[in-house]
């Protein structure tokens, strides 16, 4: 069965990336995939939780570890992450934090999916390393043709466009 890494930078209780992961997992899920959820911010309630568990195998939200007495455990989920070797690495959100994941990780093929508009006004919020993920992976996909024309002219690269 191939294994999938799902990560996104947070979770909010509503949002395009809360919609486009549950849609995603649960799409993927379908297809075979055996899924693992990281997440460095989540404010998902119970109930939304209760849903991403029933298509990821594994979920891992990382703000959890932050407080003191779980801190120590942090290294360890890292091991566990790093022992497994993903077919797909899938990234969504923005930032340097998935620039270094995307270094620190195994796997075979690496999408990710940008949210925002990927205009000129946009890109000069992305941080350098942010850029250098979005012409590195192997896919880059975006939420409408408006934002992927955008970024591809940024990037000078094709861009896809999310269907889920």
């Amino acid at each position: 069965m191939p294994r999938l890494l799902v990560f996104s930078t947070q979770l909010l209780h509503t949002g395009g990336i809360e919609s486009h992961i549950l849609q995603f997992c649960k799409e993927v899920s379908g297809l075979g995939y055996e899924l693992d959820l990281l997440v460095l911010h989540s404010e998902m309630d119970q109930s939304q939780r209760n849903v991403l568990e029933s298509f990821c195998k594994n979920i891992y939200f990382i703000n959890d570890y932050f407080k003191i007495r779980k801190a120590f455990q942090l290294p360890a989920l890292f091991i566990k992450i790093l022992s497994c070797h993903y077919d797909v690495f899938y990234t969504n959100g923005q930032g340097r934090s998935i620039f270094y994941l995307a270094k620190i990780f195994r796997y075979k093929k690496h999408i990710h999916h940008h949210h925002t508009a990927g205009d000129e006004i946009d890109r000069r919020t992305w941080p350098k390393k942010y850029i250098n993920v979005m012409q590195k992976a192997n896919l880059v996909i975006a939420c409408s043709a408006t934002n992927s024309n955008s970024i591809a002219s940024i990037l000078n690269r094709q861009i896809g466009r999310a269907h889920v």
